[in-house]
């Protein structure tokens, strides 16, 4: 895990190692709103599984987490509410449960509704 790296300088760590302790310093002080971009870059399964449970727990939790990424199956397992970005704007926002079961299908709706 992170401890592995505790006596290295952060430059020194790989890509994955740095992304944990990124998100560790994210965590540290128990916010109400945690900012996200690309949280599972990098990791590997294990350390995917360990974000998972924990931003689960900061939902459950009546934590307010923003994530960005492309790892839309991770994100729509643990999302109350969706937005869809297409070049740099929000064109669609609202539940998860309005999504239906094919995000894909959605997706391309709401993209292709703008033109």
């Amino acid at each position: 895990g992170i401890q592995e790296g505790a006596s290295s300088l952060v430059r020194d760590l790989s890509h994955g190692m740095r992304q944990r302790l990124a998100l560790a310093r994210a965590l540290l002080h128990n916010p109400d709103v945690v900012l996200l971009d690309e949280p599972y870059t990098g990791l590997d399964p294990s350390a995917a599984s360990v974000l998972r449970g924990v931003l689960s727990d900061l939902r459950d939790g009546q934590r307010t987490v923003v994530m960005v990424t492309h790892n839309l199956s991770e994100g729509l397992a643990l999302a109350t509410t969706v937005a869809i970005m297409n070049r740099g704007r929000f064109v669609w926002h609202g539940d998860r449960a309005e999504l239906g079961g094919d995000f894909s299908q959605f997706y391309h709706g709401v993209i292709e509704e703008q033109g």
